[in-house]
């Protein structure tokens, strides 16, 4: 099956709804994006030229509860690859793939490499969140993540309320999400 680029939708078992965009040649390799932490499966719109020059065919999933895709109870990363990803797989008749995934999206295709390991020819992982339960590590957190970090921690709400914002944004304005997250990802010790 060659996907169409353009968004689509697909049932998954228990009357959830999965939501995924194709960029690129749709006959090209299979590569899955894992998107970042605040978007979702559109962040890599900017790449569908580049991909369709270099015979890709980036397959975009959003996770569970971000855009077009319902929650999953079972949140986690191994959870999400067996409820999400291997039935859009299967869906989409693709046999070997790689993956990507930047920033929090490196550690579900860390997962997604673990899990399926003999259907997985390469994985790469973009500026990939650090472990945030380190200090040292969590220290280095741009401004943006440090502080959505540290809401997550203190008042959950608030994080599920900048969530809910986020996706009316990439969903009506994904221009403006743009560029108001590439400048809120400058480093903590560059110049405002």
């Amino acid at each position: 099956m060659h996907p169409t680029p353009g968004d689509h939708a697909m049932g998954l078992r228990g009357g959830r709804t999965l939501g995924f965009t194709i960029y690129g040649g749709p006959s090209g390799s299979p590569v899955i994006n894992c998107h970042g932490g605040l978007l979702s499966g559109h962040d890599v719109s900017p790449a569908d030229d580049l991909a369709s020059s270099l015979g890709l065919c980036i397959i975009s999933p959003d996770r569970p509860g971000i855009n077009r895709t319902s929650r999953l109870s079972n949140q986690g990363l191994l959870p999400w690859v067996r409820a999400d990803l291997v039935p859009l797989l299967d869906y989409l008749e693709l046999g070997t793939i790689s993956v990507m995934g930047w920033s929090e999206g490196g550690q579900y295709a860390l997962a997604v490499s673990l899990a399926l390991a003999e259907r997985v020819t390469k994985c790469a992982v973009l500026a990939g969140c650090p472990p945030l339960d380190n200090p040292e590590t969590f220290k280095e957190l741009n401004r943006l993540d440090h502080a959505l970090a540290i809401l997550a921690r203190r008042t959950p709400f608030a994080v599920r309320a900048v969530a809910a914002g986020t996706r009316q944004l990439a969903r009506y304005s994904p221009g403006m999400l743009m560029r108001s997250s590439l400048r809120g990802h400058r480093s903590k010790k560059s110049p405002a």
